[in-house]
């Protein structure tokens, strides 16, 4: 019977151990935090939307503004520089520019033109030679392509003979407009008919609108820079 005494003690014992020890509170152990593969941070929203302005303030920094200011209209002192990789030109007076406006060029824009029907637009030193008032693109200001380097170039590779030379050379010299109808190409010239893709035959194309403000600048000698 004592023996039962005992063993009946010890199950209260038992049980008043599980009783209290299971009510108390469980606490998780707190540890060090480490950044592995296997438990990646997520972006807060706050994180995204600092990344989201960062990005439309860096798009801003490269946007391309296009303006016409109005000045006192005259040929003199007038530069005109067009920048094909980025597709527009500047009008600038007294190396100020007054204007920048939106291009399309050749339907093959990349590179230098070189020989009739390649469809690029050259690149170099030009001037205006030609005007035409009555074009079927509002307006045409012919450049001066081809220009003596140009020419030298094509009588070198046996392109144009010592006739065709001497021609382009000389009216380069005098400024004048030099032959368009060798190998070389030619009637190459800033005009309106719009900007909605690259599709000249190597001619710079504005809007209408734009090429009746670029004509109230420039004019027959204007010179005109054409940059890759």
């Amino acid at each position: 019977m004592f023996h039962n005494k005992k063993i009946h003690l010890l199950m209260i014992s038992l049980t008043l151990i599980l009783f209290f020890g299971c009510s108390r509170e469980y606490e998780i152990p707190k540890r060090d935090f480490v950044l592995t593969s296997e438990n990646p941070v997520e972006i807060t929203d706050t994180e995204e939307i600092e990344e989201d302005i960062m990005t439309e303030e860096e798009t801003d920094e490269d946007e391309i503004i296009f303006f016409r200011n109005e000045i006192e209209k005259g040929a003199d002192d007038v530069s005109i520089f067009i920048y094909k990789g980025l597709r527009y030109l500047e009008l600038k007076k007294h190396d100020e520019v007054f204007a920048r406006i939106e291009i399309a060029l050749g339907s093959k824009p990349s590179g230098h033109k070189q020989k009739e029907g390649d469809r690029k637009t050259p690149e170099g030193e030009y001037y205006i030679c030609y005007i035409n008032s009555e074009s079927q693109f509002k307006y045409f200001l012919g450049i001066s392509y081809p220009n003596e380097d140009d020419a030298r170039i094509a009588y070198q590779e046996g392109r144009i003979n010592e006739y065709e030379f001497t021609s382009i050379k000389n009216a380069i010299n005098d400024k004048r407009t030099p032959n368009w109808y060798t190998d070389l190409g030619g009637e190459i010239g800033i005009h309106g008919g719009g900007v909605f893709s690259d599709w000249t035959w190597g001619c710079i194309a504005v809007t209408d609108d734009d090429i009746d403000y670029i004509k109230e600048y420039a004019g027959l000698g204007t010179s005109v820079t054409i940059f890759e």
